[in-house]
């Protein structure tokens, strides 16, 4: 929200009051916890029928009303009635993790709040629970800030400071659709934090069962058709392990000129769940090359340092420093997802463990891992294996990046699916500066329109509402995969190397448009080296989340208006770029 403004940047259609200014103190009561002296531990009980709940700061941060460690007697909890809470009540965390709010449910048992947590009643009539939920977390962080001179705020800001503040907040219908938005969103993180918590254990005891125990040979389960005992072997005498390095000081060999630059890879620029690496943040000249450690697309690197025994594969030539260990595989004996699998895997953890000097893990070196035990199996039987587990991992990935979904299913549909599918045509000989027809070429596309060349032949008729769809660009070029919605008939003809597609009645244009445009699934083909086609196949077995037509209307709209916003509003490109691309980050499954 903008400081000198009254309304938000985005909101919901059919709203265009200011909102209006209010302060904590008004908006609802607060009561913290009694004195720690008023609730010793000789004062605790055991748990009966006539016992009564202490709530500590670990129902606020677990979320989790069903937690119990304490209790006191009734006639001492009738002393602190003062500090009671029931359902409907809002408790927040108070010292050390601070901030942390949860709401007590309908059915959650009475109780006494302890010294470490804050209770707020909500005056309804002026904000409901969920949006003052919602101005009190994105609020707190920065009140704490200011006054915590710098440190990190070990204790919730005094009422003298807290009551005073002052938030916006809307009418009490729009409040109801920011949070039901939010709402919707983190019962769906919820759902999916739980699909991948049930991956994740699915995949440690498929690991577990897969691969030998102890000093057998032989996995409690394996594919069908093999039944050789697994080799164990001294991982050193399997693949090459080598240190990386790093020239100093760093920052003379850092460079911003990518046509000389040498991918500088850290531990940056890879992100949870990620197995390949494809690009770096960093680049470094030539000269620093001879200082560190070169390494190819294809070798395996595992961290060494900080969040060690992490392992990934280059999906790209770059330069490693003392961070990190190349594993290359000069041999040939192992499939590389099958590699990356035990790598990962709790059977190398703890091995570097019972190696490191007193049984803990600071740092590994090559020596360490070199001494290692590898499982080796036939390299048929890995290659299963390892499109298992990154099959395993891609279900996770997925549900990690699930964001949002209101009221309607998404499925996932194929590009002929939601659409017809056409290629442009050839127009090189019907080029007229003063043509009737743009034509839609990869430069017109790229630059927004900004550079065009004309015809009096509609070769290839585009019609409103129809996408093109870049197919072709030099390597790591920033037209591929760009889309152009087209606004009006009769007036553009599209070019070849350029397709045309046609959502279904179904499916809204625009967001088709904003869900296909720079994808990632199309720039993947992409390998920085030659020119690449993206082919009908290539095109064919494009998938991607769809809602019900009326979600995808809603979607459309709201991306529309923030690209209109972009368009009215140059001063505020860059910030309202990342607006946008912050909401396509939790907006699409």
């Amino acid at each position: 929200m903008l400081k000198d403004k009254k309304t938000p940047e985005i909101r919901f259609k059919g709203f265009t009051e200011d909102w209006e200014q209010r302060k904590f103190g008004e908006m609802a009561d607060y009561k913290k916890g009694p004195f720690g002296s008023a609730l010793k531990k000789e004062i605790f009980v055991p748990k009966s029928k006539d016992s009564v709940k202490v709530y500590e700061q670990q129902n606020a941060i677990n979320k989790d009303w069903k937690l119990e460690r304490y209790f006191i007697t009734k006639e001492y909890a009738n002393k602190l009635r003062n500090f009671e809470t029931h359902s409907g009540d809002i408790i927040i965390s108070c010292a050390g993790t601070i901030g942390e709010i949860y709401e007590l449910p309908l059915f959650s048992e009475p109780g006494i709040i302890n010294q470490a947590l804050m209770r707020v009643r909500v005056d309804e009539k002026q904000i409901n629970k969920d949006m003052y939920k919602i101005v009190f977390s994105n609020m707190i962080d920065d009140f704490s800030k200011e006054h915590s001179n710098g440190s990190a705020m070990k204790n919730i800001p005094p009422f003298a400071d807290l009551k005073p503040m002052e938030v916006l907040i809307p009418k009490s219908s729009e409040q109801k659709e920011i949070t039901d938005l939010f709402n919707n969103l983190d019962n769906l993180i919820t759902l999916h934090q739980r699909k991948c918590d049930k991956l994740l254990n699915f995949k440690k005891s498929m690991l577990e069962k897969m691969f030998p125990k102890n000093s057998s040979n032989f996995p409690e389960i394996r594919f069908k058709g093999f039944t050789d005992a697994w080799e164990q072997r001294k991982f050193g005498n399997c693949v090459t392990i080598q240190r990386g390095g790093s020239p100093r000081p760093i920052e003379n060999f850092i460079t911003s000129d990518d046509k000389i630059g040498i991918n500088w890879v850290k531990i940056g620029d890879v992100k949870p769940g990620q197995r390949y690496i494809y690009k770096t943040n960093e680049k470094i000249i030539p000269e620093g090359v001879k200082h560190s450690r070169e390494v190819f697309k294809g070798d395996l690197i595992l961290s060494n340092s900080m969040s060690f025994g992490r392992p990934y594969i280059m999906g790209t030539n770059g330069c490693i420093h003392d961070g990190w260990l190349l594993i290359r595989d000069d041999k040939n004996l192992f499939d590389k997802e099958y590699l990356l699998q035990v790598l990962s895997s709790n059977y190398m953890l703890n091995q570097y463990k019972k190696l490191a000097s007193g049984g803990v893990v600071n740092n590994l070196n090559s020596e360490l891992v070199q001494n290692t035990i590898i499982l080796l199996p036939k390299k048929e039987e890995q290659i299963k294996l390892g499109n298992v587990f990154q099959q395993i991992d891609n279900l996770i990935t997925l549900h990690q990046r699930k964001c949002f979904c209101k009221k309607y299913s998404w499925e996932q549909r194929k590009l002929l699916e939601v659409a017809d599918y056409r290629n442009g045509k050839a127009h090189e000989n019907d080029i007229d500066d003063n043509g009737k027809y743009i034509v839609v070429n990869s430069k017109f596309v790229s630059t927004n329109g900004e550079i065009k060349k004309f015809s009096n032949k509609q070769n290839e008729p585009l019609l409103k509402n129809e996408l093109a769809f870049v197919l072709s660009d030099v390597p790591n070029g920033r037209a591929l995969a760009r889309t152009f919605l087209v606004d009006k008939p009769n007036k553009y003809t599209l070019n070849q190397r350029i397709a045309g597609i046609t959502p279904h009645s179904d499916i809204d244009a625009y967001y088709l448009y904003i869900t296909m445009n720079r994808n990632r699934y199309f720039l993947q083909f992409d390998d920085g080296v030659k020119q690449t086609n993206l082919s009908l196949d290539d095109m064919q077995k494009y998938i991607e989340w769809y809602p019900k037509s009326i979600e995808q209307q809603q979607i459309g709209a709201l991306f529309l208006e923030i690209d209109n916003l972009i368009t009215l509003h140059q001063r505020k490109l860059e910030k309202l770029k990342n607006i946008k691309t912050s909401m396509l980050n939790k907006m699409f499954i």
